[in-house]
């Protein structure tokens, strides 16, 4: 992960988007006074989704914790 200012973003956001979508790597972008925001590739997105849909239900985030702790 690393951070870059917006006005450099905006200067170079072809080669960051390239950056992102080809080693998913996540950017943040800062802008003085603001929040930051995130790039992420849409493989990571999709990925966090997923992950969010299948432990939103209590009991398969249980099943799937211990399917995890026995693997290990």
């Amino acid at each position: 992960m690393s951070t870059i200012p917006y006005q450099k973003a905006q200067k170079k956001l072809n080669r960051l988007l390239h950056q992102v979508c080809e080693n998913d790597e996540t950017i943040f972008i800062s802008k003085e006074g603001r929040k930051n925001a995130v790039v992420i590739s849409e493989r990571e997105y999709n990925s966090l989704l997923e992950t969010i849909y299948l432990t939103s239900s209590p009991k398969n985030a249980e099943r799937l914790f211990e399917s995890l702790r026995q693997l290990e």
